[in-house]
């Protein structure tokens, strides 16, 4: 008879955070597979649990999967957790649970802390239509044209981002959504836990002179249209009397687009295709 695998969400941070259960169950199951062991060994340590522990990431999936698999198989259980957080959530262990599935495996979950879940809300921003995007692309073209494809989405967007990164991240987001209201969520349930809220540009400021430290959330309001329709024609025609004034025609585009409530590709190519229907002489 098959075994069983828990899936044991830990602390995003504060070590008090984890549950009765993930802590019985941690202390019952024949082996503990980690994302990392030297942070799991701390929680470990903390609640006295002394037990088998064995590393399971994506550098080692290929030889450590098959070998998890193969115990489970002859009846034994384990317990997955993850540096923090849900397991299966932007790390490897979807691959260790969509194995079991096919094995017929008995897979029981273990709710507990999420640094997405948990930056959502104290975001304030709205909840009801969440899209989640995991860890942004490394490289900057990748994820400028992620985010670029997201600017038109009503969802509350949600990703993690390292703090190496985060300022030129920010400037993408600038780039992308304008005065936009975004939060920044940082070493939640940590000593050092801070929050920032306000635009891409504003956050920039502020980080600018003192760098980025610690694990990152990024949240993103969702696009909110004014209007439920508009012509073309009309935000053209906007964007030439602010080209009038003096603007570029880049700035004139965002105040319309901001005006609006539109993304700045959609007036951005409403004004071209007016263009292009233009008649020539």
């Amino acid at each position: 008879m098959a075994g069983k695998l828990y899936i044991c969400a830990t602390p995003i941070g504060n070590l008090k955070d984890v549950t009765f259960r993930v802590i019985e169950t941690l202390q019952l199951v024949d082996l503990i597979a980690a994302e990392d062991t030297r942070r799991t060994r701390k929680l470990l340590t903390h609640y006295d649990i002394k037990k088998k522990l064995v590393s399971f990431h994506d550098q080692n999936e290929t030889t450590s999967l098959p070998k998890l698999l193969s115990f489970l198989l002859e009846g034994h259980t384990i317990a997955q957790v993850s540096d923090a957080g849900l397991p299966g959530i932007a790390d490897p262990g979807h691959r260790l649970i969509k194995a079991c599935i096919e094995n017929e495996i008995s897979i029981e979950v273990l709710p507990g802390p999420s640094a997405f879940l948990t930056a959502a809300v104290l975001s304030g921003l709205p909840t009801e239509d969440i899209h989640f995007l995991g860890y942004v692309p490394r490289k900057q073209g990748a994820r400028k044209r992620l985010l670029s494809e997201m600017e038109d989405s009503r969802s509350t967007l949600i990703f993690y981002e390292s703090p190496r990164r985060l300022l030129t991240t920010l400037n993408d987001i600038d780039e992308l959504f304008g005065d936009r209201q975004i939060f920044i969520g940082r070493e939640m349930t940590k000593k050092f836990e801070e929050h920032l809220r306000g635009s891409a540009k504003q956050i920039s400021q502020i980080l600018a002179n003192r760098g980025v430290k610690g694990e990152v959330v990024v949240v993103i309001a969702g696009l909110r249209n004014k209007k439920t329709s508009f012509e073309p024609q009309q935000l053209a025609a906007e964007i030439r009397r602010e080209v009038g004034t003096g603007k570029s025609k880049k700035d004139a585009i965002k105040d319309v687009a901001e005006k609006h409530g539109l993304s700045r590709r959609l007036v951005y190519e409403a004004a071209h295709e007016k263009q292009d229907k233009t008649p020539t002489q």
